[in-house]
């Protein structure tokens, strides 16, 4: 764990320069600029950690969103000063897609290391899945749950209805049908819904959200 936390090596580059070049565009940015809550370009929160600070910190809250974030080559783009929203699933949602998708290993940290090895990275349709969980500006819980649809940096769409997620996932024969298809946003001891960043906001999130590419893929 320790060496995983102060060792970073950059896997799929390919991913991160495409998530950079994407990020310039400001045309697809979901909510109206108005919205006091949408933070577009906004002064980075200098005395706060970054996203990925946050992610990497050892309290064992977001492990498995650390050893993705980091082998899919998208931990640069994350400490940068452009302000993101990440819903960062919870270990046990990553554990119960690894599990459906039939991963090996006896934890959900194990897991993503066999999903992602450190030898080749993360596989595209987990670097489209962590994209599906990050959209552009600072989305504080009060801008999120008033939308219908929120738009990701995949480009896709997620439904909103309140604190609840959904996505057009079909799970057929799926035992779980919660995985892929929606999630909740998570209250945070001590933290409520919103877990302010340098540069953005994390959103815990009880599930991992799958765009439909990706679940007509792998499910």
């Amino acid at each position: 764990m320790e060496t995983r936390k102060t060792t970073i090596k950059t896997f799929g580059m390919i991913a991160a320069i495409a998530f950079a070049a994407t990020a310039c565009d400001d045309t697809a940015t979901g909510p109206e600029t108005t919205d006091p809550n949408f933070v577009r370009g906004g002064l980075p929160q200098n005395s706060l950690p970054t996203i990925v600070d946050i992610v990497q910190t050892d309290d064992g809250e977001f492990d498995v969103l650390e050893t993705l974030v980091v082998r899919s080559g998208l931990a640069g783009v994350l400490s940068g000063n452009r302000p993101y929203t990440v819903f960062a699933p919870q270990d046990a949602a990553f554990g119960r897609l690894f599990t459906a998708l039939g991963v090996p290993g006896a934890t959900p940290e194990d897991q993503a290391e066999a999903a992602c090895p450190a030898a080749t990275g993360c596989p595209d349709f987990v670097v489209n899945t962590l994209l599906y969980h990050v959209v552009n500006g600072r989305r504080f819980s009060e801008s999120i749950v008033g939308e219908r649809q929120v738009r990701t940096r995949l480009g896709d769409f997620f439904e909103v209805d309140g604190a609840n997620l959904t996505t057009t996932c079909e799970v057929d024969g799926n035992t779980n049908t919660n995985v892929g298809n929606s999630a909740i946003i998570a209250a945070v001891p001590g933290e409520t819904f919103d877990i302010p960043a340098k540069n953005g906001v994390i959103h815990v999130v009880t599930e991992v959200l799958l765009p439909k590419q990706v679940c007509d893929e792998v499910l």
